[in-house]
């Protein structure tokens, strides 16, 4: 698999919670807490992978505030 389509991948809950090593109930909660960014589609959570690694690499809450706001700015552009 290229980086650029690891990069780009969309990942559901299952996926991320093995990524981060935690459980999916754990992810979820922290979904819905806007603690993780994510989009809903069609009912079921998704998530790009390479969101979440820069995601990780905040390690201050204001800074993952403005990068929960730019992913959520950008999907509301895709619709």
């Amino acid at each position: 698999m290229s980086a650029n389509i690891e990069e780009n991948q969309v990942m559901t809950v299952p996926q991320v919670a093995e990524f981060l090593q935690f459980s999916e109930a754990k992810v979820y909660r922290l979904l819905k807490m806007n603690e993780l960014p994510g989009v809903k589609i069609g009912g079921q959570w998704r998530m790009l992978r390479s969101v979440l690694e820069e995601y990780m690499r905040y390690p201050m809450s204001t800074q993952r505030s403005e990068l929960m706001a730019q992913t959520k700015r950008d999907a509301s552009s895709d619709k």
